[in-house]
């Protein structure tokens, strides 16, 4: 309230009048706030020499009286102001201005102190919209050239300065851009492009503000691609897989492929595919028919290559006729399949021998397909003159028996004259494979490794060690692991305690056969914390393994344990432990 009682405005000047302690003060009190200044100045239309722009009003308008508008011209002296109240619209329509001026234009808001907020700015330009360059066209005038032409335009071209031409091959991103002038033709000539390689035109029209809205084209090349090769087909299950290699001619204008087929020449099927694939799968086919496949590629239209056209037989083989003649006595027999691979028995080793193959259809027999084989002996032949009576075999493997068959024969290859063969059984003086010193110890958790070692060191008759496993309460759980020959132990878990575990260890051959199997048990105690991985005998060598069960007792004392055998009072020594157990051992 004032000295009158009058309440203050907050927008007011007032002076203030009071007495403190007797003595007059005129104090001057200003109460009042910054006026906010308007946002989201824009232009909303412009002409050939007027400029309409608008805003939005503050967020706070107790204090708002009106507004300021303000312009000049960048380039220029012209400038002017305006203002407008509070209560007309928030836009302002700018004549009279420079025709294809830039202009520069601010709002300021004033309060009802005649306070001025901060001013917005914006830049507008006094010209009509550019309008879209239309009808533009690229014609061929060559195998690597194009003409682009467009229209000129002819309204709102006031302010028009020129046009822009840019071009760019599809798919490289390298964007060419050039002026075209006002007073040049409308048109704009590219040489030296590539064939059936797909170009981008883009025209704009330009003034001082920028550009139009872009017109874009897209053109390209249209040139004859040239003719696929090595087209191949093959029969697959119930189909035909045509296959193909794309041309090295232009292979640019290649848009598709076009694959036909066909029984007759009025009877044809047409597929078309894109230009990455060059196979193609034709399914439905009748069986034993024989179809016409081709294969072309295509340009744009009317550019398409010359048909690649094979014949095909599809499934047309019902069975094969398999014969044979050797080149010594002549023999010769034959064998019907429907396989495409046949052994033959029955043929006199180390003989060479002529094979044909025939394949027979529904509609006929093939032309025979012929190829030479020698026989060997299971292992090899050699052949050498009557002077020398000895002959090295190389190559032999070891722990492997041979049959070595020697034949007398005369001058003439095809004579039935030979000796009764000489059979030798040689078989290298490699030891036959077995297991030695197998044993078995247990850990604290119960887990048992075994271990062992191959009859003869460096031994390569071993392929590798089977290792099996079972609880003989329940013989049929059993569990067994093959191991490379490079390993000589494994260790077992997840056995149970209390139960007592059968493990045999054999070696397979390179043979394929099984060495002796060798068998050691073992008891899973809880009670016993510590089970002994050797047994000694008092001379210091381990225990072998033995066949059937014997029992013994331990008996233990500071200086070590005592193992006792009570069948044949062999005694061992074993490692201190804490506790007696009767133990097993077969």
């Amino acid at each position: 309230m004032d000295a009158e009682g009058n309440p203050i405005g907050q927008c007011d000047r007032r002076i203030l009048r009071w007495f403190v302690e007797r003595m007059s003060v005129e104090l001057v009190t200003q109460i009042y706030e910054v006026p906010e200044q308007v946002t989201g100045l824009e232009v909303t239309g412009s002409s050939i020499s007027t400029i309409t722009i608008q805003w939005r009003t503050p967020s706070n308008t107790e204090c708002l009286q009106g507004y300021l508008v303000c312009w000049s011209l960048v380039d220029g002296d012209e400038n002017g102001c305006v203002t407008q109240t509070r209560h007309e619209h928030a836009t302002r329509n700018l004549t009279g201005l420079t025709q294809c001026g830039r202009y520069s234009i601010s709002v300021t808001v004033v309060s009802s102190s005649n306070d001025y907020s901060e001013a917005t700015n914006t830049t507008a330009f006094s010209n009509p919209p550019l309008r879209r360059v239309s009808n533009v066209r690229a014609l061929e005038t060559s195998s690597t050239s194009f003409l682009v032409e467009w229209d000129l335009l002819t309204e709102d071209t006031e302010c028009l300065e020129d046009y822009a031409m840019c071009w760019e091959m599809t798919g490289t991103f390298l964007n060419n851009c050039s002026s075209h002038p006002l007073d040049l033709t409308p048109a704009m000539n590219f040489t030296g492009l590539e064939n059936c390689a797909n170009y981008t035109f883009t025209v704009t029209a330009r003034d001082e503000s920028g550009e139009s809205v872009a017109n874009t084209i897209w053109a390209i090349l249209s040139l004859t691609p040239g003719n696929v090769s090595s087209l191949e087909t093959s029969s697959v299950g119930p189909s035909v897989l045509a296959t193909w290699t794309p041309p090295s001619y232009r292979p640019r204008c290649v848009m598709q492929y076009e694959i036909c087929w066909g029984s007759s020449p009025g009877n044809q099927t047409c597929a078309v595919q894109e230009s990455s694939v060059t196979t193609f799968e034709i399914t439905e086919l009748t069986p034993c028919s024989e179809y016409v496949v081709g294969v072309r590629a295509l340009g744009k239209p009317d550019n398409s290559s010359q048909w690649r056209v094979p014949t095909v037989n599809y499934e047309c083989v019902q069975r094969y006729i398999v014969c044979w003649r050797s080149s010594r006595d002549r023999t010769e027999g034959c064998l019907n399949t429907t396989n495409l691979e046949q052994v033959i028995t029955g043929l006199t080793p180390c003989v060479n021998y002529s094979i044909n193959i025939t394949a027979v259809g529904a509609i006929g027999i093939s032309r025979a397909s012929q190829m030479s084989a020698h026989t060997r002996s299971q292992d090899g032949c050699v052949t050498q003159t009557r002077a020398t009576k000895r002959a090295p075999i190389p190559g032999l493997m070891s722990c492997v028996n041979y049959i070595v068959d020697v034949t007398t024969g005369d001058i003439l290859g095809d004579s039935n004259t030979r000796a009764a063969p000489v059979v030798m059984d040689t078989t290298l003086t490699q030891d036959k494979p077995a297991i030695q010193n197998l044993s078995l110890s247990r850990d604290s958790e119960g887990n048992i490794t075994v271990t062992w070692h191959p009859l003869v060191e460096g031994m390569m008759c071993v392929r590798s060690y089977n290792v099996c496993w079972e609880k003989q309460s329940q013989p049929e759980d059993n569990q067994c692991l093959e191991l490379p020959s490079s390993e000589n132990h494994l260790t077992i878990s997840g056995l149970h305690s209390g139960a007592t575990y059968t493990v045999e260890v054999s070696a397979v051959l390179v043979t394929g056969e099984t060495s002796e199997i060798i068998r050691e048990d073992i008891p899973i105690s809880a009670t016993v914390p510590v089970w002994p991985r050797r047994l000694y005998t008092p001379k210091g060598g381990p225990v072998r393994g033995k066949t059937g069960r014997f029992s013994a007792h331990v008996l233990w004392s500071e200086e070590g344990h005592v193992y006792t055998d009570n069948a044949k009072e062999n005694r061992l020594i074993w490692p201190t432990a804490t506790d007696s157990r009767f133990i097993y051992y077969r």
